[in-house]
């Protein structure tokens, strides 16, 4: 006769130890899902490896690189600026900051929000602007005192210019009528709503020239907008060269940049604008690039243009000899 064998009764499980079980089971999914998922983060996606940051919108990092500043530096010159801000565009690192949230006039800084409102609408910028009659004039002799010279775009009644032409005459020789023409095309609102969008809390924008001194923001907040434009390849093209070429119906204009770093430094002015009024002083945000780095610097209220740029200069120049730009594990 077989022998059988002998049958063990299976115990139920208890409370407690169908807990212990759905514990584990738990654990052991939640570590194989966190294996995939860095797997999948470091491998087959590395670009999740870098990071966003809210210091200059849309500025995409490597955590692994950092500015670093050198231990035989040279000491930071002074500057004159009321405010001012120097960032790392790569790493979104603040390498000098004076006051960098105190809201001041921004002047022809302005201009920064009008183009980029334009631009952000993907318009036809071969489409043609016809010069009205007072083009030279059109809300302009109203916002300024008298006596002070304005820039403007001098062009004949009834000549045709592509767009393209108003975004270059208002970028590089802060030309203000073309600026004016531009917010022309815009609702009321479009100027704070890309303000907005480029997460500048400070700014308040109530022309499109810069000639009103109630158009004001931070050199933070300027940081921001001039990031947000200078990525502009369109823009870059303008703002680097110190004459642009305008087409018209009539003839090719030449407008000469107001940015005087251009061309004679050791580094290269990727893009920038200049500003000025009695009340805001003289302002300038530019953005260079030495050796694949890249600054943005913004200066508020300095006291001559001889000194907006001397100091700028100086402040590239420092921040460019003084930082190592180290690796982070």
């Amino acid at each position: 006769m077989p022998k059988l064998k002998k049958q063990i009764p299976k115990r139920p499980l208890t409370k407690l130890s169908r807990t212990f079980a759905t514990l584990g089971f738990l654990m052991v999914s939640g570590l194989i899902v966190g294996c995939v998922a860095l797997t999948y983060v470091f491998i087959a996606q590395p670009s999740f490896r870098t990071k966003r940051l809210p210091v200059v919108a849309g500025a995409i990092i490597a955590p692994w690189e950092k500015p670093v500043l050198q231990a035989n530096a040279l000491a930071q010159p002074t500057i004159r600026a009321k405010s001012g801000i120097l960032i790392d565009v790569a790493s979104a690192e603040i390498l000098w900051a004076n006051h960098a949230d105190e809201v001041r006039p921004l002047a022809s800084l302005t201009k920064l929000v009008t183009v980029g409102a334009y631009l952000s609408r993907n318009p036809s910028l071969d489409e043609l602007y016809t010069v009205p009659a007072r083009f030279d004039t059109a809300g302009i002799s109203d916002m300024v005192e008298p006596g002070i010279s304005v820039s403007s775009l001098r062009v004949p009644t009834g000549t045709r210019m592509p767009y393209r032409s108003l975004v270059a005459a208002a970028l590089v020789s802060s030309a203000n009528n073309a600026a004016l023409a531009l917010g022309g095309t815009l609702s009321p609102s479009a100027l704070m709503q890309y303000v907005s969008a480029q997460g500048a809390t400070s700014t308040q924008i109530v022309e499109a020239s810069g000639l009103d001194p109630a158009n004001v923001g931070s050199a933070h907040d300027v940081a921001l907008l001039s990031h947000a434009l200078f990525r502009n390849p369109l823009v870059q093209s303008f703002t680097s060269v110190a004459i642009a070429d305008l087409k018209t119906s009539g003839t090719m204009l030449h407008v000469r940049s107001t940015n005087a770093l251009i061309g004679k430094n050791s580094y290269h002015v990727d893009a920038g604008k200049t500003g000025y009024l009695v009340e805001a002083g003289y302002n300038l945000a530019v953005q260079a690039t030495k050796d694949d780095r890249t600054l943005l610097l913004v200066l508020l209220g300095e006291p001559s243009t001889d000194a907006r740029f001397a100091d700028a200069d100086a402040l590239l120049q420092w921040a460019f000899a003084a930082h190592a730009w180290v690796p982070q594990f």
